[in-house]
């Protein structure tokens, strides 16, 4: 065989290019190889697939997700809230349309992490809940209801100034990422 020629007679040079442009769909998954990737390895073995198929990647997007919900439920939710009202409390109440929406989107987001603390002591007093408990899904259900009208009065109020402006509707997102976190864990 002389140098520089494949076992399947084609140039080293034509066979680089080949495996560049190469796209591979195996049971392991897809493999698109790039030249820096054929030139690292050796020309004459079968390329392989990257380790990561395409349902590891689906499922670390998942995890990704649920982490970011998880944040936004248990961490941002509570924050956004106690600032809020504090802030509320603190600054002159207006009297317009769109300081009222933001105060009812706010109140309702309130009442959705309530709902949650609520059936997190209810729970821890009962010993859990069953899996798939219709009374939790009807919490779930409820939960996420209120968050949403909070989202929708939110936005509603967000077009003019007042002190719950932004608080009722980035509120009413994270109480909802929490009942979304919440589902999913079920």
């Amino acid at each position: 065989m002389a140098v520089g020629v494949t076992q399947s007679g084609e140039s080293l040079a034509d066979s680089l290019v080949s495996r560049s442009t190469k796209i591979d769909h195996t049971s392991q998954g897809w493999f698109v190889g790039g030249l820096t990737d054929a030139v690292a390895m050796d020309p004459f073995k079968k390329m392989e697939p990257l380790s990561l198929n395409r349902h590891e990647y689906i499922r670390s997007g998942h995890k990704i997700t649920v982490v970011i919900l998880f944040l936004a439920g248990y961490v941002l939710s509570p924050v956004m809230l106690t600032w809020g009202w504090v802030r509320w409390f603190r600054q002159p109440k207006l009297q317009t349309v769109t300081a009222i929406l933001s105060l009812l989107g706010f109140i309702l987001a309130s009442a959705s992490a309530l709902l949650a603390v609520s059936a997190m002591a209810y729970s821890l007093m009962r010993g859990g809940f069953p899996f798939y408990d219709p009374l939790l899904m009807r919490i779930f259900g409820v939960g996420g209801l209120l968050s949403l009208g909070g989202l929708v009065f939110g936005v509603g109020g967000a077009w003019r100034a007042s002190s719950l402006r932004w608080h009722a509707p980035v509120s009413a997102i994270a109480t909802l990422a929490f009942w979304i976190a919440a589902a999913i864990g079920e």
